[in-house]
């Protein structure tokens, strides 16, 4: 059904819709006649005025054939008889475009089934009072007044306007799909040849001891095909020179399949609580990571309907998300795209006569979740890796993994996992799921055998959020005998005795006036130690400005594990805040103040400036810093100075070296992908990365953007308010979505025309008159002469050019002059160059 708005329809006696004629003559006697006619004869005329206008209207109207009446009934129809309507239908606040046939008899509006279902309304006819001998009704119609009261009805004659209302369990209308459309694929960047060096580099020291250095770089090559990455550790302390190579490895990724291949060091995939191991080799895995413009979640987060035509909003942590208008009947509300985060989402509904309502609806970190149907996987093949300061880095056992994840339901995902290796053997199954009651639920079991001793581990959680409060618990268990692929590279079984167990409960509770509440308790036992610590926070917001945090920790068995812990901090403007903090111990009291400014954004200066006081007089310290963010690096510097005299300090630099396009490049640390910017020369212009200014091009007109949103859509732009008068661009922005730690090319064709202007005037002096045609030297037309002898060209080329001015004559021969002009080289092409007044001079006409 198609929503529109009502306008009067009319019918005639055999209750067939009038509609405007373009011969009105008829229609124009009859309204006058009805007019003028009294009221005993108000059904006869009707039916004459119908009769007139009939003819006209049949080329205009078609309808379903209706059984004409006999002659008799159309001379004197009774006026007790129900005469057929075709009139303007509004179901639940919503008009619809759709001709259905109801009968009239003294006020009494009457229906048939059939009719109620072409509108949506599921009725049976013996729910309803038959009528009793109405002249003129079929037999299967009746009285809409006799139907039960989840159909409601009124008809208003002057408009012919019948208002149903029906309650939505009687109603056959199709859902309305609310939420963002899924965004299509993007068209992704091609990579460019590139290299990164990233470095982030330390000088610490302290009264009484050396001082220490250290540097960490990482090496990247990119390529169309993929990129290479290492990355190593220098340090010196106390005279001691050390280095370390941490990891390496090429990956190539195809992301509209999403797979990745990774060849080198890497980390094992493994069931979603637990942790890989470090190896080398070869890993390819599908995954979306590559792929963040897909629904991974599933669609659906709330459903309802409404009886009249609404408007639903939708609200994330208390931001409006968007907001759409709504006809009567169910409707599903999806999922935002990428939606990874926990809080309270808000729906609320607002229907055509005020009505309001609010539903509160909890969202979880819902990574371990997938719509059904989609999968993930990854297999693994290579060597483990034993720690950094093994002399041999590598195990000389192959080893293989692999994990397979699919979406089972919108509600349950499956993980299963396995891995082996001489001697050793593991599997695992995991499931996250979302039933309702408890929100969250997930688990997972794995069995180990190594050196023919088995072990096992487990753990499950659940989590459960309504309006504003929250409660979530897990257990975590292993065997003394589960052992891990790191567990191999020990040569025996770990000892018997050595089990762990780890069980937590946390409640939170929100109010918007008494603040946010939580209380908790973890026992854990490992490795034979027993803890027992409750926890209880609690944090208020006093203003907009000012938080009060205060918090306890209690153990029954160990003293050192009773703290209690109170706090305030405030924003004080201009990116300055301040906060203080007092905790209390087993064995004294400590306390700490720090006032400080954040840095913000490119060339931006941050400080901080704190005190801390502990149980005694070497826990006394002033510290202080600067931070300072620079298009090239990172700087930061801290001091600490104690009342007895000790003190430390340490600086540090952080940047990011880019070899790209022939040119090289200073920039902040480069974490993911990069773009580099060309304006075809044009230097000082500058680039915004989502409405955000990144910088100015340099001399060659280039400008290198660091940390752009890999697989994602990075909007570039080029701020045209500072184009010179003869530049021209196209397209002032590119859409780019570049490979992970990859970089792209951003080219910006600004054409800087040539251009000059002048004033013509012929051999007297005068100028030459509007409209004369400007010719090249082979009398190809350029341009015309403005008023004044006014004359402007552009994209003119370098060097001396002859032209030619063809001037009409009125009633004569058009005669013709000619001149040049020289536009050298060294003339500034960022303005027009005026050649002042040139003399044309004369030329026999050809």
């Amino acid at each position: 059904m198609t929503a529109r708005a009502p306008s009067p329809l009319a019918i005639d006696a055999w209750g067939a819709p009038i509609r405007p004629s373009p011969l009105p003559s008829a229609l124009a006697w009859c309204k006058g006649g009805i007019g003028a006619a009294r009221a005993a004869a108000w059904a006869s005329i009707a039916m004459l005025c119908a009769l007139g206008s009939r003819p006209a209207l049949a080329q205009f109207t078609q309808l379903p054939p209706i059984p004409i009446p006999s002659s008799s009934q159309a001379v004197a129809p009774n006026a007790a008889s129900a005469m057929p309507i075709y009139p303007h239908i509004v179901l639940n606040g919503a008009a619809l475009d759709a001709i259905v046939r109801f009968y009239l008899q003294n006020g009494d509006v009457y229906a048939n089934t059939t009719g109620l279902e072409q509108l949506g309304i599921s009725l049976k006819s013996s729910e309803c009072a038959p009528h009793t001998g109405v002249a003129g009704l079929p037999a299967d119609y009746f009285a809409l007044k006799n139907c039960p009261p989840f159909l409601q009805h009124s008809y208003a004659l002057s408009t012919q306007t019948l208002t149903l209302q029906s309650s939505l369990d009687r109603l056959n209308l199709a859902t309305t799909h609310l939420g963002a459309a899924l965004a299509p694929a993007p068209v992704l960047t091609p990579p460019d040849f590139s290299a990164v060096l990233n470095y982030d580099s330390s000088l610490a020291g302290a009264s009484g001891s050396s001082n220490s250095a250290g540097l960490y770089t990482q090496w990247r090559l990119g390529t169309p095909w993929g990129y290479f990455e290492s990355n190593q550790i220098y340090s010196r302390n106390q005279g001691i020179n050390t280095s370390q190579r941490l990891d390496t490895f090429w990956r190539s990724t195809w992301p509209a399949q999403g797979i990745t291949l990774t060849v080198g060091d890497t980390v094992s995939s493994q069931l979603s609580s637990s942790g890989g191991s470090r190896m080398a080799g070869l890993q390819l895995a599908s995954s979306y990571n590559t792929r963040p413009w897909l629904q991974t979640l599933p669609q659906t987060l709330f459903t309802g309907s409404t009886e009249m035509p609404a408007t639903v909003d939708l609200y994330l942590n208390g931001i409006k998300q968007y907001s759409q208008n709504i006809a009567a009947g169910p409707y599903e509300l999806n999922f935002p795209p990428n939606l990874q985060q926990a809080g309270i989402a808000q729906v609320v509904t607002k229907d055509a006569l005020g009505r309001q309502t609010v539903v509160d609806l909890p969202l979880y970190d819902s990574a371990g979740l997938l719509a059904a149907g989609l999968q993930e996987w990854s297999v693994e093949a290579g060597f483990l890796r034993r720690s950094l300061a093994h002399a041999k880095n590598y195990d000389t056992q192959p080893l293989f993994s692999g994990t397979w994840r699919r979406g089972l339901s919108n509600q349950l995902t499956l993980q299963l996992h396995g891995e082996s290796k001489s001697q050793y053997q593991q599997i695992g199954l995991g499931f996250r799921s979302a039933l309702g009651f408890p929100q969250q639920l997930g688990g997972q079991l794995a069995l180990s055998r190594w050196q023919g001793i088995s072990g096992q581990q487990a753990s499950v959680f659940a989590i459960q959020q309504k309006n504003h409060w929250s409660l979530s618990a897990g257990l975590n268990a292993s065997s003394a005998q589960f052992a891990s692929l790191a567990s191999t590279l020990s040569s025996s079984p770990a000892s018997p005795g050595q089990s762990n167990r780890q069980a937590y409960v946390q409640g939170g509770w929100q109010s918007a006036h008494a603040g946010n509440f939580s209380l908790g308790r973890i026992w854990s036992r490992q490795a034979g130690t027993t803890q027992n610590v409750w926890n209880a926070n609690w944090n208020k917001t006093l203003s907009p400005t000012t938080s009060l945090t205060a918090g306890l920790t209690y153990s029954p068995n160990d003293p050192l594990q009773r703290t209690f812990m109170l706090g305030l901090s405030s924003q004080l403007g201009s990116n300055v805040s301040a906060s203080s903090s007092a905790t209390h111990q087993a064995g004294g009291n400590d306390f700490s103040a720090q006032l400080q400014k954040s840095t913000r954004g490119i060339n931006s200066l941050g400080w901080n400036v704190g005190w801390q006081q502990g149980k005694n007089q070497g826990q006394r310290a002033l510290n202080a810093g600067l931070q300072y963010i620079s298009p090239y690096g990172d700087a930061s510097a801290q001091w600490r100075y104690a009342p007895a005299g000790h003190h430390a300090w340490q600086a540090n630099w952080s940047g990011g070296l880019v070899f790209m396009g022939g040119s090289m490049f200073a920039t902040r640390t480069v974490s993911d992908s990069f773009a580099l910017v060309s304006t075809n020369g044009v230097a000082g212009l500058p680039i915004q990365t989502q409405n955000n200014v990144v910088g100015q091009t340099d001399a060659k007109g280039e400008l290198l953007i660091p940390n752009l949103l890999a697989y994602q859509n990075n909007r570039i732009a080029v701020d045209t308010r500072n184009l010179a008068p003869t530049q021209q661009l196209a397209h002032s922005q590119r859409l780019i979505v570049p490979y992970e730690k990859s970089g792209a090319r951003v080219r910006f064709d600004i054409e800087t025309l040539r251009a000059w202007r002048l004033t013509l005037r012929d051999e007297t002096g005068k100028t030459i008159p509007a409209g004369a045609n400007l010719l090249d030297a082979q009398r190809q037309a350029l341009t015309v002469v403005g008023f004044d002898g006014q004359l402007y060209l552009e994209n003119v080329p370098i060097g001396t050019q002859n032209y030619q001015v063809l001037i009409p004559a009125a009633g004569g021969a058009a005669s013709f002059c000619h001149f040049s002009v020289n536009f050298k080289p060294s003339f500034d092409t960022n303005s027009v160059h005026d050649f002042g007044a040139v003399t044309c001079l004369r030329t026999p006409a050809l």
